[in-house]
């Protein structure tokens, strides 16, 4: 059950991503800045996992 608890936030969090992606796709479909929002928006989504994936949202205690 613990591990359903902490996938819920990634879960919820990747949906919101999602979404944010598809109305900007949609909405920027025919114009020229179609592209560097696309970068913009995939360079966001993949810090946002790389921060997901770390110590941020991990239990185990470091020894620093």
């Amino acid at each position: 059950m613990k591990e359903v608890r902490k996938a819920i936030p990634v879960l919820v969090s990747a949906l919101i991503w999602a979404a944010v992606m598809i109305a900007s796709a949609k909405v920027l479909k025919d114009t020229e800045a179609v592209d560097n929002v696309r970068n913009i928006l995939t360079c966001g989504a993949a810090a946002h996992l790389f921060l997901l994936s770390g110590k941020a949202v991990s239990d185990k205690k470091s020894s620093c």
